[in-house]
C-alpha cells in the first residue's frame, strides 16, 4: 500500500470502523437500524474499500449490498459482516 493510501485510509478508518458496526448491529436485529440505512452503508463501503487498498472488503460490502436488495433476513447477514470486519482490522 502506498503512503498515500496509507495515510488516507488512517483518517477515514474511524468512519469505516462506525459503518461495519452499523452493519453489525443490523445483522443482530437492531431496530435503530433499518435495512435502507444498512443498505446505503453497505453500498459506500462497497464503493470505498477498495481506494483504501481494501478490494477484498468491497467484494464482501458489495455482497452484503446484494444480500439486502433481495431482502434476506439480517441474521443472515451475520457471517459476511464477520468477514468484512476482518478484512478491515486487518
Amino acid at each position: 500500500m502506498s503512503d498515500a493510501v496509507a495515510r488516507l485510509w488512517e483518517r477515514f478508518r474511524p468512519l469505516v470502523d462506525q459503518r461495519v458496526e452499523l452493519l453489525r448491529a443490523h445483522a443482530e436485529g437492531d431496530p435503530g437500524v433499518p435495512r435502507e440505512e444498512a443498505l446505503r452503508v453497505a453500498h459506500n463501503l462497497a464503493g470505498s474499500l477498495g481506494s483504501y487498498g481494501r478490494p477484498a472488503g468491497s467484494e464482501i460490502a458489495r455482497r452484503i449490498e446484494e444480500a439486502l436488495q433481495q431482502g434476506v433476513p439480517p441474521a443472515a447477514l451475520a457471517p459476511l459482516v464477520a468477514d468484512l470486519r476482518t478484512v478491515v482490522e486487518g
